[in-house]
């Protein structure tokens, strides 16, 4: 039998580091699905700015209206990490030309909140194990309570992207040790 790798991303790993590990393990293993009202009006905006982006080619009006050079949108990756650890994650808009991620948030945290999160880190940390070139992370919030967006941008420089590397190496170790020690991976991995 192959060793099992985790597949990690963002969520999962928040999630585990908060000390919900039940929690984790059911979203990890699609035992449960855990979706609010405020998850599901943020996926509808998201949705709607993606649209309008690959549209228009410009960020969504709710965020200035700033042409992007060359938008990918909702850009998909998972990289190789180690030989039992993959990452993987959603970028909401990338544009390569000048290493910009775009990240959309909604809900009453400011950009500010997600921009001290681990989330740039990784971010960045995959998508540059994945070929390209980020050089900052732009991260535009919607308050859609107030009608009010805000932005915060977070520079990609070496020290960040060791910082996402020792925060996704360091918790996806404990995790997987945990998912082995407790044959986890032999009991719910079908399910993935």
């Amino acid at each position: 039998m192959q060793p099992q790798k985790l597949r990690a991303n963002f969520s999962f790993l928040s999630t585990w580091a908060s000390g919900d590990w039940n929690r984790a393990i059911e979203g990890y293993f699609k035992l449960k699905t855990f979706t609010t009202p405020q998850m599901e009006a943020g996926k509808d905006f998201h949705k709607k700015w993606e649209d309008a982006t690959k549209e228009t080619g410009y960020l969504p009006k709710v965020f200035g209206d700033v042409k992007i050079s060359n938008p990918l949108t909702e850009l998909y990756s998972v990289v190789e990490l180690d030989d039992w650890l993959l990452l993987s994650g959603v970028v909401d808009c990338y544009d390569p030309d000048f290493g910009v991620i775009y990240e959309y948030k909604t809900g009453k945290q400011s950009s500010e909140a997600y921009a001290n999160t681990k989330q740039p880190a990784v971010y960045a940390l995959l998508l540059t194990e994945s070929g390209h070139k980020p050089r900052k992370i732009e991260i535009h919030h919607y308050d859609q309570y107030k009608n009010k967006s805000d932005m915060s941008i977070v520079w990609v420089t070496p020290q960040l992207i060791a910082d996402g590397l020792e925060w996704v190496t360091s918790l996806g170790a404990e995790a997987h040790n945990y998912f082995v020690t407790n044959s986890l991976y032999e009991k719910y991995g079908h399910l993935k």
